[in-house]
């Protein structure tokens, strides 16, 4: 292929609406080249997001010499905004653009998104401290904005401009409640949009409303699960959402709690009538998105009252956790009692991790704040202090950031 010309097709959202399942089936289906699975992004490369790299580069995560005939970019993000489809439509290098846009009935789409997030981003490794965790105190419930801000934004404006700058022609849509069944006319439509045959993923299942579960050990105790025994000793934490699921050692009590007692306030069911109430622009947003691509609502049931199940231990989660195996940043040391047998065996050993919230982030960098501001009071305030008039005033200019005003200086 021609260095910088490149077939694409865009899955630009919703979120939590089979981006996923399409993604796959257009993999098995050879309509796209395959990706580059090592890649953290290997889904959701976000080139036309916030990333800054090009398309050549956004090319290399696929094998482009294969029998595929798209390169694919499934980032849900593209439609909470039409600057990333202004992005899209003005990037030179593209040869052809095409849209599969996935829709859901909104308020389905924000509970199942919002369960996503805490199974994802509820306890997450810290960047920059390898070896301690990052838990996010403040994402707790439905509402937060901090953890579902991207889920509130409305979609139409986005598909507005699709349709504007690329036409209708190239667009088809894939719905949530009824297209992943290999007889709906969509798998038809979208093969003779993409001129590919195209058949649904038979390994990919959409599942089911389940909310994450957090179990903390204070000493040591052997459990069986799913007929395997595994032993978990003090300090353990274990965080259950399915293929998610996670284990952590050397957890303190007090960082325990932090976490059960954010799990107590996970929103496990919530009525539709509450979501239109608080915010009706979704609903108004998505009436608008239909009439925009000529849907009937119908075809959207909306259900009343959406309870999440408890979360389980996938099976191939749980033989993650109990292989003696030790990953990066000091995750899991994983174990399994041999035979029956209660004595666990750890690989190498791995640091000892400490939950740190955001709110201890945040009390830390203004107790520094305060702590530098006094200072440079005393210094300001000094008689016996000889301050040079330029220093003075350079004293007076970064006191005047830490109480958010830059005043200017006079020598």
């Amino acid at each position: 292929m021609e260095r910088g010309k490149y077939p694409i097709i865009i899955i630009p959202g919703c979120a939590k609406s089979g981006t996923t399942f399409l993604f796959e089936s257009l993999t098995e289906s050879n309509a796209i080249y395959p990706s580059d699975r090592s890649s953290v992004k290997w889904k959701e490369l976000n080139i036309f997001g916030e990333q800054t790299a090009s398309i050549d580069e956004f090319a290399s995560h696929y094998r482009v010499n294969s029998s595929g005939r798209y390169l694919c970019d499934a980032t849900p993000i593209y439609l909470t905004s039409p600057k990333y489809i202004r992005s899209i439509y003005n990037h030179p290098e593209l040869t052809e653009v095409k849209f599969i846009i996935c829709l859901r009935e909104r308020c389905e789409q924000i509970f199942s998104w919002y369960l996503h997030n805490l199974a994802t981003h509820l306890i997450r490794k810290d960047s920059k401290s390898p070896g301690r965790l990052r838990f996010a105190s403040l994402f707790d419930t439905i509402s937060t904005p901090g953890l579902m801000g991207l889920a509130w934004k409305p979609i139409a404006p986005a598909i507005h401009e699709i349709l504007t700058l690329f036409g209708s022609n190239a667009v088809v849509t894939f719905n949530h409640h009824k297209d992943y069944d290999s007889q709906s006319e969509f798998w038809n439509r979208a093969s003779e949009f993409l001129n590919v045959r195209l058949a649904p993923n038979r390994d990919f299942h959409w599942s089911e409303f389940f909310c994450p579960r957090v179990r903390y050990f204070n000493k040591t105790r052997s459990e069986t699960i799913n007929g395997k025994e595994i032993t978990f000793d003090a300090g353990d934490l274990l965080f259950v959402a399915g293929k998610k699921s996670r284990l952590w050692h050397g957890i303190s009590e007090r960082a325990a709690f932090e976490v059960l007692e954010a799990a107590s306030h996970f929103t496990r069911e919530v009525y539709r009538q509450d979501i239109v109430t608080s915010c009706p622009e979704i609903i108004e947003d998505f009436h608008s998105v239909l009439n925009l691509l000529q849907l009937d609502m119908k075809d959207f049931p909306a259900t009343d009252h959406l309870v999440a199940k408890e979360a389980l231990l996938d099976s191939n989660a749980l033989d993650k956790l109990i292989m003696p195996e030790v990953a990066s940043y000091g995750q899991t040391t994983r174990r399994e009692s041999a035979q029956g047998a209660s004595n666990s065996h750890r690989g190498r050993d791995t640091p000892t991790l400490e939950l740190r919230s955001l709110k201890e982030e945040r009390d830390k960098a203004v107790a520094d704040r305060d702590r530098a501001r006094r200072k440079l009071d005393l210094v300001l305030s000094s008689k016996s202090w000889k301050v040079t008039r330029p220093f003075r005033a350079l004293a007076k200019t970064v006191l005047s950031l830490f109480n958010g005003r830059r005043s200017k200086p006079s020598l």
